[in-house]
């Protein structure tokens, strides 16, 4: 990733809760200069106390590349440590928040998995009028169908599932530049007797691999009827046969050209850029995935002002143009995309909509059983 140079100024006038909440006679601003605290009063009810929070991995800017580590700056900017913890999937997330065994106190699930735990009575509302940055987010991003009002989410990232592949070696083989989700079931070409046989990879992610064949059968990702994710299920049985499915392993994959195509998520298709210029990205004509990971606090929390503090510290213009260079996935936050210094202003991978076709994945309780079991059937092969 490319270095960045930015010098973080926030102050607490805009940082958080109301100033009367966590100062006491502090008159003015308190600016934080490369991650030195000049002045803080930490005589607030906060500081000491512990804030756990659960994301995904490589998922906020951690100190690397020349990055602000925003973790380490909220610590010494409020005096609250904070507990980091990551997870690969939103169902691992889902089954540690369920089962209590570990309390959290901010989680950052994707659209159908914040659904599912308001169903479940698994996050705790919002109070607004403690994030007083909320008005930095993009409208077009929320009052979405998985969170009416943003009660108890609020987005955080958002991205779509691409078709990445290598254009020197589609040219070279008389392979046709993909258009759509059809390359990854070509048994012909990436099948054992194909020019391309195990080159091809696919994601490695329950909803995400079935959306891909829903998409290629023209069906609904968000289906109620059993026989749509049967159909599915049978179309990936045949598909695994010759398509690798991965997760992290297509980043040596695609970038060492043991994969010509992979599907995978575009913001991470610009880190693979970096190693294989021959590599391009198309949204299938089909649809794709448009997740949205969102900001969310646990029932269980027992830090909820904290968790507050940091959801509002993220949204802060300076730490989400941070996170956005640093993760490389779109940001919803406003002041991002407004700002001409921002690297990835005009990369087309992050600023691709298209609501027509696309799709956003919806929590569908009656299908759960059906499609975990589907699922569990297709990777025990």
């Amino acid at each position: 990733m490319k270095k960045i140079k930015k010098i973080l100024a926030l102050t607490l006038a805009v940082l958080l809760l109301p100033a009367t909440l966590f100062m006491s006679g502090c008159a003015g601003r308190t600016t934080l200069y490369n991650e030195t605290v000049a002045t803080f009063d930490r005589n607030h009810n906060y500081v000491g106390m512990t804030l756990n929070v659960f994301n995904w991995g490589m998922f906020m800017a951690d100190g690397t590349y020349g990055s602000l580590n925003i973790v380490r700056a909220f610590e010494q900017l409020t005096g609250i440590r904070v507990n980091f913890r990551t997870y690969d999937s939103n169902e691992e997330m889902h089954g540690f928040i369920r089962s209590g065994t570990v309390p959290h106190d901010l989680v950052i699930p994707s659209e159908y998995m914040v659904q599912r735990m308001i169903r479940e009575n698994l996050l705790r509302p919002l109070d607004h009028s403690l994030i007083s940055n909320l008005n930095l987010v993009d409208t077009a991003f929320m009052n979405q169908a998985f969170d009416p009002g943003n009660r108890y989410s609020i987005p955080y990232k958002y991205g779509f599932v691409g078709l990445i592949y290598n254009s020197a070696e589609f040219a070279r083989n008389n392979i046709p530049s993909p258009t759509g989700w059809d390359v990854l079931f070509d048994y012909e070409t990436f099948g054992p007797n194909g020019v391309g046989r195990g080159r091809a990879r696919t994601i490695n992610n329950r909803r995400d691999a079935f959306a891909i064949a829903q998409a290629y059968l023209g069906l609904d990702v968000n289906s109620l009827n059993p026989a749509d994710w049967e159909a599915a299920a049978e179309l990936l049985e045949h598909q695994f046969t010759f398509v690798t499915p991965v997760m992290d392993g297509i980043f040596e994959d695609l970038g060492d050209g043991s994969a010509w195509v992979g599907a995978y998520y575009a913001g991470d298709f610009l880190t693979m850029r970096e190693s294989n210029p021959d590599l391009r990205i198309v949204f299938p004509e089909q649809g794709t995935n448009m997740f949205i990971n969102s900001m969310a606090i646990p029932v269980t929390s027992q830090n909820p002002g904290a968790a507050h503090m940091f959801i509002n510290f993220l949204l802060e213009p300076e730490v989400a143009m941070e996170n956005a260079e640093w993760i490389r996935y779109a940001s919803p936050n406003t002041t991002v995309w407004a700002d001409p210094n921002f690297s990835l202003r005009n990369e087309p991978a992050l600023a691709h909509r298209r609501r027509d076709v696309d799709f956003i994945f919806e929590d569908i309780p009656s299908m759960t059983t059906t499609y975990e079991r589907l699922w569990s059937n297709l990777i025990a092969g």
